[in-house]
């Protein structure tokens, strides 16, 4: 069988499976649009195991109510937080300092990962003690 990064089209119905099995209640109607733009986006290295853990730690956070991309991993929604970037970056009439462009990214990055340091350090792909520099430097807490 193939991976669930190549298999898209299954998404839907195994969040809905997920949400009856372990949902509290939730069916995938309760699920926001942009929730279900970032499960597409997004590859899946841990497979469909990987998709249950994240269905059930959103069911789980949302409590009864719609699913929002709020209650995803921090590393779902770290994703959808550099598109402001992205755009920002493709402007031809805005030319940014790279001092700012990289203090933006990493406050962006460290509050979707809610203050956590190692979750932002892997994130962004750098030693925890370079980011601990940076934060200082940038007075980023």
């Amino acid at each position: 069988m193939p991976p669930l990064r190549e298999r898209k089209e299954d998404l839907e119905l195994l969040v809905k499976e997920f949400l009856q099995n372990y949902g509290g209640g939730h069916d995938s109607g309760n699920i926001e649009e942009p929730v279900w733009s970032l499960l597409k986006a997004y590859d899946y290295p841990g497979n469909i195991r990987e998709l249950k853990s994240i269905i059930q730690h959103a069911a789980n956070l949302a409590a009864g109510q719609s699913i929002t991309v709020h209650h995803l991993p921090a590393y779902l929604t770290a994703a959808a937080s550099t598109k402001s970037l992205s755009a920002l970056r493709s402007s031809p009439d805005v030319i940014l300092p790279l001092a700012v462009m990289e203090k933006e990214y990493i406050s962006q990055a460290y509050r979707f990962t809610h203050g956590n340091k190692l979750q932002t350090a892997r994130l962004l792909k750098v030693g925890v003690n370079t980011l601990r520099r940076k934060l200082e430097s940038y007075g980023i807490e």
